[in-house]
């Protein structure tokens, strides 16, 4: 998004109202994405106080490198040092990060005369050798908790800046910060709701399950059902199934099946079609039979890249080729005696 232009002749004071009056504008409607607004607040800061590029750097104590949320007429050179984490969170070799960590201006008139450009620091030549800036204004983003980044703007000749511009800075500095919170609250909210669908939706699925469990006395089919349609509903899965079986029977039966792209007349067929296979009780061949032998969940993130499935094994190339599972997770079911069976649930795609 670029900055409204502001008309030709305009004198400083009414450029620095309206640039002011964009940003307040942006902040109250930037609510879900900050970046708008930082491409506006760079855009100004160069062109209000003269500078060739500017650039808007996050970093805060604690972390171990800087990077780059926004940037303006920055050579790509530079930027790369961000993007690559080699611009560190240093003080001693940083400018941008004494700025963050002290809470205070960082004001450079020549940035050939330092001591990081001297001894050689990579970003210290990158941005002279690179961009050609000469002066250079690191001022941080303060919050109440400490500094969380910083606002630098580039000249390409020696020309440090007044105490007009530094203000200037100094207040869309302010503005970025104020933008940064409103997109965290915005969003913690976005997950409080978020998580608060969840509970919701896993509370009403409880509930429907005890009510069905209450009216299926002498029926355990509409049960096992109700568990695995909640189940793909809730896990944003393609099919599950409920094998029983304890470590001393010799096979595993198909007690449900549940595909949420296909109707109950499909799932009783594919019950009846698993079970004349007579699966045995076997965790070489079966990874429902291991997580009931073993009494523990097994997740397979890619069904494609198990050794057996690779290695042709039957039951792995047909839940792959045939049902085309890609994710999968068995759960087993557990009792005073131990394993009974196993919940499984899959995914047609690797998530």
């Amino acid at each position: 998004m670029s900055p409204t232009p502001v008309p030709e002749g305009t004198d400083p004071a009414r450029k620095r109202e309206a640039a002011t009056r964009e940003i307040l504008d942006l902040i109250s409607r930037s609510r879900e994405d900050a970046a708008p607004l930082f491409d506006a607040i760079l855009h100004r800061a160069a062109d209000l106080c003269g500078a060739h590029s500017a650039a808007l750097i996050l970093g805060k104590a604690g972390d171990t490198h800087q990077r780059s949320a926004a940037h303006y007429g920055v050579d790509p050179a530079t930027i790369a040092l961000y993007d690559r984490g080699e611009v560190s969170m240093n003080p001693d070799i940083s400018l941008a990060a004494r700025a963050i960590l002290t809470g205070k201006v960082v004001h450079i008139e020549d940035m050939m005369d330092t001591d990081g450009y001297r001894s050689g620091v990579g970003h210290f030549l990158s941005v002279v050798q690179d961009s050609g800036i000469r002066t250079n204004l690191f001022v941080p983003l303060l919050t109440p908790a400490g500094g969380i980044g910083c606002l630098i703007v580039f000249r390409k000749e020696v020309r440090p800046y007044t105490p007009d511009e530094i203000a200037l800075v100094e207040t869309f500095a302010a503005q970025a910060v104020i933008a940064i919170e409103n997109v965290r609250q915005f969003r913690a909210i976005q997950t409080a709701n978020a998580e608060l669908q969840i509970r919701l939706a896993r509370e009403a699925a409880t509930r429907e399950i005890l009510e069905v469990i209450s009216q299926s006395r002498d029926d355990d089919a509409p049960v096992f059902d109700a568990i695995l349609g909640n189940v793909i509903r809730l896990c944003g899965a393609d099919t599950s199934a409920l094998f029983l079986g304890r470590r001393d029977d010799p096979r595993l039966m198909l007690a449900a099946y549940y595909d949420r792209n296909s109707p109950t007349t499909a799932h009783d067929a594919m019950i009846a079609k698993v079970n004349a296979t007579e699966m045995r009780m076997d965790p070489t061949e079966h990874i429902s039979a291991k997580a009931i032998l073993d009494e523990r969940k097994v997740h397979v993130p890619d069904m494609t890249q198990t050794e057996r499935y690779l290695s042709g094994e039957p039951s792995y190339v047909i839940m792959v080729d045939t049902l085309e599972v890609r994710s999968a997770l068995f759960v087993p079911l557990i009792d005073a005696r131990g394993a009974l069976g196993v919940v499984n649930v899959h995914r047609r795609e690797v998530k």
